[in-house]
């Protein structure tokens, strides 16, 4: 009978260490696509941008190249750089994964820089292989969960930062 304790015992450690190590390789990936949006944002490679943007937001500008011609609008500021931090929850659920992550931008406009903090949140609809991102900006939770009634409540969104002067 030990052995038979020690069998199940030793399944059940193995499966929560895979747990874990799934939530890191999967926490991993969405720094991973976040970071290749936001590099494609910065080289204007805007159709790789779109692939990570959520499909909602696509469909609330009416096509791809709807949301193509705004994205290249001449802006009256430039983004210097964006850092993303590293999500800190990771929330599981039947249909999607979810996290938040930081984004510390750093603009000019005119002479001036600037930079501001908000969040970014990620949602995987295939257990972490592809993930999509929601930018919250001034938006309030219930804003975005008029578009995302899937986003669970227990993410800690906030909303984008007034911009603080650097120099």
């Amino acid at each position: 009978m030990p052995k038979y304790l020690l069998f199940i015992l030793v399944f059940f450690v193995s499966k929560i260490s895979n747990c874990q190590v799934d939530t890191v390789f999967v926490l991993k990936k969405v720094l991973e696509d976040s970071q290749t949006m936001i590099d494609a944002f910065q080289a204007k490679d805007i159709d790789t941008f779109m692939d990570f943007i959520h499909p909602k937001i696509i469909e609330l500008y009416g096509s791809r190249e709807n949301f193509k011609y705004e994205m290249t609008k001449d802006l009256p500021l430039e983004i210097i750089e964006t850092k993303l931090s590293f999500p800190k929850t990771l929330l599981v659920n039947e249909y999607n994964y979810q996290c938040v992550l930081e984004q510390k931008q750093t603009i000019k406009v005119d002479l001036q820089k600037m930079y501001t903090i908000s969040s970014l949140v990620g949602i995987s609809y295939d257990k972490g292989k592809t993930w999509y991102f929601i930018g919250v900006s001034k938006n309030s939770f219930e804003q975005l969960k008029n578009t995302f009634p899937e986003l669970d409540n227990r993410l800690n969104i906030m909303r984008q930062t007034a911009p603080i002067l650097i120099d």
